[in-house]
């Protein structure tokens, strides 16, 4: 059976390793081994530092605009947009507004803990 998840009824949570960056994992690695889904939200001056991994990912930015980084390419990102991210590719957003970045990300395979 899947499962019902409202994004309102969840509490965020802090991802220490990176700056001001807090986050919602709606499907992670208790239910699915395929996908996770998180929302994720960067604080006025916060960053996602550079880095990379080896799931794929995607963001979807929802709310607010930030500079992201993508190998050696920079690029602004905002609401409507979206970047795909390869296996091992690094990879960064910046916000150095006064507004905060709200955005979907997609992974696989899901090593989002819940």
């Amino acid at each position: 059976m899947g499962k019902y998840i409202s994004e309102s009824s969840m509490n965020w949570k802090e991802i220490t390793s990176f700056q001001k960056v807090v986050t919602k994992v709606l499907i992670g690695d208790k239910t699915t081994a395929a996908f996770g889904v998180s929302v994720q939200e960067i604080g006025s001056g916060g960053k996602v530092p550079i880095h990379s991994h080896a799931e794929e990912s995607c963001y979807y930015f929802i709310e607010g605009n930030g500079v992201i980084h993508l190998d050696d390419q920079i690029f602004t990102g905002g609401p409507g947009s979206m970047v795909y991210i390869k296996s091992w590719e690094t990879h960064g957003i910046d916000n150095p507004n006064d507004t905060p970045i709200k955005y979907l990300e997609v992974k696989t395979p899901n090593t989002m803990k819940e």
